[in-house]
């Protein structure tokens, strides 16, 4: 989940050298600060007073994730140009669709299907960025985001890491915390909040602020194809 969460950031973050492509391409700007001060992997920091069977809970929950068909997914995180707010669409094993907006600026439109790339800003004409090297970066990251192993141990997480569970009655799942820090030594917050087997909200706090997952409609029946 934590690789999943901070491959979709990647992805998108990757869009903002499209730009350089074609001008006339929307791009999405970065989170407040660089991209390489935000954690790239995270690890789970050891205690010895931990509880394995909560660590064990949430290695099933990862897994359940790793096995669906498809979701939805909205994920939202602060920029130096306002708030940054998306809802992607995710059909394994390489299709996605998103539609991305920063503040009141005009929204952006993406298709990824198998290698080919498309965008469009506000409904306008699409551009077919298929076989640009914007392409081939975008889809490397959303397939390295679907395709790698989310278990608990594939993550990172110590045995004996503390993973803290609670109830969350407002949102009706299962709150799971843990402190995590990243490769730059950096500290983060992690917060999975899960039902029937599977994350619905995450939320993974840095240093330069809140990365807001929200996972929905797990394994229903959509198509994404390219467009006419």
């Amino acid at each position: 989940m934590i690789r999943h969460a901070l491959g979709i950031s990647l992805l998108l973050f990757s869009l903002t050298g499209v730009g350089c492509l074609k001008k006339r391409v929307p791009t999405i700007p970065p989170p407040s600060q660089p991209l390489t001060n935000t954690p790239a992997v995270v690890s789970f920091q050891p205690s010895k007073t931990s509880d394995t069977s909560t660590n064990a809970e949430l290695d099933a929950i990862l897994k359940n994730f790793r096995s669906v068909k498809s979701f939805r997914m909205k994920l939202a995180y602060a920029t130096p140009q306002g708030d940054f707010t998306s809802t992607l669409e995710f059909l394994r094993p390489h299709r996605f669709r998103g539609l991305m907006q920063i503040a009141n600026q005009a929204a952006t439109e993406i298709i990824v299907v198998d290698d080919s790339l498309y965008m469009r800003s506000s409904g306008g004409k699409w551009t077919d960025l298929s076989g640009t090297e914007a392409a081939k970066v975008v889809g490397s990251s959303l397939k390295n985001s679907l395709s790698g192993d989310s278990s608990v141990e594939k993550i990172g997480v110590d045995p004996d890491a503390v993973v803290k569970k609670t109830r969350d009655d407002a949102r009706r799942c299962d709150l799971y915390k843990a402190r995590v820090r990243s490769t730059d030594g950096s500290p983060a917050d992690l917060e999975i909040c899960a039902a029937d087997g599977l994350p619905h909200f995450v939320t993974l706090t840095t240093q330069h602020g809140p990365f807001t997952f929200e996972y929905y409609k797990y394994n229903e029946l959509f198509l994404i194809e390219k467009p006419v």
